[in-house]
């Protein structure tokens, strides 16, 4: 039980550091994660309506 429980955190570490990364200031998201949830809002927040 232990080591299910140990992995469990470390995967779910692993995961919120990789979805609380962001690009350095300067470098857009579709520059750095093409295809992504993050790069579809950024294009659409450039939309001109």
């Amino acid at each position: 039980m232990i080591p299910r429980l140990l992995g469990t955190l470390l995967l779910s570490a692993l995961l919120g550091a990789c979805t609380a990364y962001k690009p350095a200031p300067g470098y857009s998201v579709c520059a750095t994660k093409p295809g992504s949830w993050d790069c579809q809002v950024e294009q659409y927040e450039k939309v001109d309506f």
